[in-house]
């Protein structure tokens, strides 16, 4: 199947979906939809930083990592485009990232949330959603 996602606005809100093999893809294809729509590009690449999170699940671990993403891309100016030696479980996720530096940070996305959140497995493999606000 391979990771795939799809997006979904509404007035204040961007609905994230999801589809990869593994339950550490969806939190690769994550990085990558919201580094899509960060900003302009300056041609440089950050250096690597490490992230680590708890949470009580998968699905809140994916509001974190988002929201762990946005952080670094409004205070650092940074789009993650790279993710290397991510460790998951189903309460803890560490890895290392890095990224694109931006002329300005542009998502769209302010937070991720918990609203009609979901992480699940399914006969293809895993499927998450999450509501962003805009």
């Amino acid at each position: 199947m391979g990771s795939r996602r799809r997006t979904v606005e509404h007035i204040g809100e961007w609905k994230l979906l999801l589809w990869a093999d593994a339950p550490a893809e969806v939190f690769i294809e994550a990085a990558r939809a919201l580094a899509e729509r960060a900003g302009p590009r300056l041609g440089e690449r950050s250096e690597w930083q490490p992230i680590r999170l708890q949470a009580r699940d998968r699905a809140g671990l994916l509001v974190d990592w988002l929201n762990e993403l946005i952080f670094l891309g409004e205070t650092r100016g940074v789009a993650v485009e790279e993710v290397a030696d991510l460790q998951l479980t189903e309460t803890t996720l560490q890895c290392r990232v890095r990224g694109a530096r931006l002329r300005e940070w542009r998502s769209p996305a302010k937070a991720a949330t918990f609203h009609d959140l979901r992480f699940e497995p399914t006969a293809q493999g895993w499927r998450a959603s999450v509501i962003l606000d805009v």
